[in-house]
């Protein structure tokens, strides 16, 4: 089986046009404009609350989706041949049969999810982003740079 199977999540913005990372290593949430994402001018994202960079900022609804996506389909492969296989057995003198017992996982798309969080700019970059009120009152880093900065200006 050399196939390749492309799964697609459709991961729901704000009103603003934000959506919703965590961190892997502090597990903060914040928000990054979506045109983010095709823009090759960003290189990596910082988290806002402890700057460090990370390969994999998704949420755990997206990742709960995913898996459930990718279990559903390996079921479905592995049906489609138990019952191939049970065909072919059909008139010999060993049979096979199979009767499948598994219920497929319900894939329920990402909802968004309200957040408490401030729109803020950074003059370094330019662009917006949305993190927890606190945070910007003791200070952040820019998503976009990784620039630290204390405080309200």
């Amino acid at each position: 089986m050399s196939e390749t199977e492309v799964f697609t999540i459709s991961i729901p913005t704000d009103e603003d046009g934000q959506v919703l990372l965590k961190c892997p290593v502090c597990n903060d949430l914040f928000k990054v404009d979506e045109t983010v994402f095709g823009d090759d001018s960003v290189f990596e994202i910082h988290c806002p609350s402890c700057g460090i960079v990370s390969d994999n900022y998704v949420t755990d609804d997206v990742l709960e989706l995913g898996m459930q996506m990718v279990e559903n389909y390996a079921n479905d492969l592995i049906e489609k041949e138990f019952k191939k296989f049970a065909k072919s057995t059909k008139n010999s003198l060993c049979k096979f049969s199979y009767r499948s017992n598994y219920k497929k996982h319900s894939e329920q798309p990402i909802k968004l999810t309200i957040e408490n969080m401030t729109l803020v700019e950074y003059p370094c970059c330019k662009r917006s982003f949305k993190i927890k009120p606190l945070l910007r009152l003791c200070g952040s880093y820019c998503p976009y740079c990784g620039e630290k900065y204390y405080g309200i200006e």
